[in-house]
């Protein structure tokens, strides 16, 4: 029974001690994900409200730095959706 607990006493640290590295990383990776996400909302936005159309957001979308594509099928639906309300 002492071996069990030590074992589950050793996981749980280690779980505490990936936990903390990954916070620590997150936290100081975060703010230079906060700087390119505005940079990248301060580009987009403004194009994307000079025209509230969907083919602009689906442009936007198939052009900008994540390089989606807008399948056909998400297309269908959108418009769909535009037409009920």
């Amino acid at each position: 029974m002492k071996k069990a607990l030590i074992i589950l006493g050793a996981v749980f640290v280690v779980f505490v001690v990936v936990g903390v590295a990954g916070f620590a990383v997150v936290a100081i990776k975060g703010s230079a994900l906060d700087k390119d996400s505005k940079a990248y909302v301060d580009e987009v936005l403004p194009v994307i409200c000079a025209d509230l159309g969907m083919e602009t957001l689906f442009e936007v979308c198939e052009s900008g730095a994540f390089g989606l594509r807008v399948s056909g099928g998400i297309r269908k639906s959108c418009s769909i959706g535009s037409k009920t309300g």
